[in-house]
């Protein structure tokens, strides 16, 4: 076997989540006196992300970073982020990635994608918009689901305009919204019991080649019984 054979075999158990055994043919692949490459320690890395241990994933990475002959590259970073986003712990997915940007790598779609859902999740509208501004900014394509987490942030947050505001910039980039989209911003026109808005954008869903299910007569109940009279 050679190094190609053993990569394989770790990348084949890393993509099922199998830690254990990823680190298994790591250790074989040394005491063959194979030399592990970015691909090896980088695929134990993703690992440790599909299996949500943050702690082993950093491990590894600095493990790699402290090889003057081994450089971790943006996959390396992105699966640490991944495991971090996964735990829960945004402060430090937030932290790798500075760290990836001072190591010069730049930022994928992919890390953007991961850090705006980490912001998401933690309902930080401020960060998961100027992370999205910063990805435009330097020419990341951001697709749907990027838009959609940073939307339904604002919804969530009840932040009406601001999900309007992004859904309109959405629409600009040449980016169909689908009904989430849709429906993350009626929620919250709902919230602030603005049933013009939920009417507007339940009427103009046709027109856009998608029709209202119960989802959006719902905010649209929702918003009535939040006017103010």
């Amino acid at each position: 076997p050679n190094v190609v054979s053993y990569n394989t075999l770790i990348n084949a158990h890393a993509h099922a989540g199998n830690v254990e055994r990823a680190e298994y043919w790591l250790s074989a692949m040394v005491e063959a006196k194979l030399v592990p490459n970015e691909v090896s320690l980088g695929s134990v890395i993703n690992a440790c992300a599909e299996a949500g241990d943050m702690l082993k994933a950093e491990s590894w990475l600095r493990a790699m970073v402290s090889e003057s002959w081994l450089q971790p590259n943006q996959f390396s970073y992105n699966a640490v982020i991944k495991a971090c986003v996964k735990c829960g712990d945004i402060k430090k997915a937030d932290e790798w990635a500075r760290q990836m940007t001072e190591n010069g790598f730049s930022m994928t779609p992919v890390t953007y994608n991961l850090v705006i859902n980490a912001c998401a999740q933690s309902g930080n509208i401020a960060r998961a918009e100027a992370y999205l501004s910063e990805m435009l900014k330097n020419g990341c394509q951001a697709n749907m689901i990027t838009y959609n987490s940073v939307i339904n942030t604002c919804a969530t947050k009840g932040e009406a305009r601001r999900a309007e505001t992004w859904l309109q910039r959405m629409i600009s980039a040449g980016i169909k919204p689908d009904q989430v989209t849709y429906g993350a911003v009626c929620k919250a026109w709902a919230r602030e019991g603005n049933h013009n808005m939920v009417q507007h954008i339940i009427d103009g869903l046709e027109g856009h080649g998608l029709k209202p299910n119960e989802y959006f007569f719902a905010s649209l109940i929702s918003a009535c019984a939040n006017a103010r009279p």
